[in-house]
């Protein structure tokens, strides 16, 4: 998958496969979640002058991110237009040529990029219970302002079932379970 158009065709497609629960998150609904953004943001050819990110870090936090790749996601500035404007009596050098390709591959990754943070969020809100989001709900914008990660960020505290901060907290009332039991 190459364009824009191309990646809001997968976020389509794995939104109709996805099914929707209408209830309060638990984890296993968000890692379901996370894992179809995944699947559709790991096979977009990005980064194609440096080769170093993918977009999935549009949707994973900074160390499993670190993790997969080496190096925190940056996100992407818009290029500008034209990167450098030449004399038109100059002649074309390879280096010349070179950066033209590189601004051009820079302007079509930001491209995928804004399709990759469209789609996620798009899914995010249409996968997710209204009350869930609501907070991040932007008045005259509605959701387009907000990133990905912020909806995920959002939507993690509120989740069902064991989150790492539980974990703790069992083993503290495993250790005082004696205590509770005559």
């Amino acid at each position: 998958m190459t364009t824009p158009a191309e990646v809001q065709a997968s976020f389509k497609a794995a939104l109709e496969e996805f099914e929707i629960n209408d209830e309060q998150p638990d984890v296993n609904y968000y890692e379901k979640m996370v894992r179809a953004m995944f699947d559709v943001l790991v096979d977009v050819p990005y980064d194609e002058v440096d080769g170093t990110h993918n977009l999935v870090g549009i949707i994973l936090e900074d160390a499993p991110y670190s993790n997969l790749y080496g190096t925190a996601f940056e996100k992407p500035t818009r290029p500008k237009a034209v990167e450098e404007e030449s004399d038109a009596g100059e002649a074309v050098t390879v280096g010349s040529r070179r950066k033209e390709l590189a601004h051009a591959a820079k302007k079509a990754d930001y491209k995928l990029y804004e399709a990759g943070v469209r789609g996620a969020r798009n899914f995010i809100v249409k996968v997710v219970a209204i009350e869930w989001i609501a907070e991040l709900k932007q008045d005259e914008m509605g959701f387009a302002g907000v990133e990905p990660i912020a909806l995920l960020r959002h939507i993690k505290p509120t989740l069902l079932g064991t989150h790492e901060t539980d974990i703790i907290k069992l083993q503290q009332q495993m250790q005082n379970l004696h205590v509770d039991y005559p």
